[in-house]
């Protein structure tokens, strides 16, 4: 039965997505606290960052949505399971793990950028 999915393997993925998604939004806020700090000290710092923050925030915050409804949808639908790995449910599964290492990529890129450019300003 490998190509069976089980509502617990599906909802474990969708925690560790989620508590990986709350990280991201805490991890962003320090950030966004900290560069809005900077500022107040009369350091040259683009508003670029913080507008790319917010952005970023709100796909986390979208994505999130995502998958407490796809939750929600699977537990209507619990008589259907286990389910094959072609079945609409898990083709809904992997979009949205492929949306979450699509912002799993633009946070850390958004990140080093950050990293890179305040270092920079901090550090000359």
């Amino acid at each position: 039965m490998k190509d069976q999915v089980s509502i617990p393997e599906i909802d474990f993925e969708y925690k560790l997505w989620k508590n990986a998604l709350d990280y991201f939004e805490k991890d962003l806020n320090i950030y966004r606290n900290r560069i809005l700090s900077l500022k107040t000290e009369n350091i040259l710092i683009s508003d670029k960052f913080l507008d790319d923050i917010k952005q970023l925030t709100l796909k986390i915050c979208a994505l999130k949505k995502e998958i407490i409804f796809h939750e929600e949808e699977i537990g209507c639908f619990k008589k259907d399971y286990p389910i094959s790995r072609s079945h609409e449910h898990y083709q809904v599964h992997e979009d949205l793990k492929e949306t979450l290492e699509k912002l799993t990529e633009e946070y850390d890129s958004l990140l080093r950028d950050i990293d890179d450019n305040l270092s920079n300003i901090l550090y000359v």
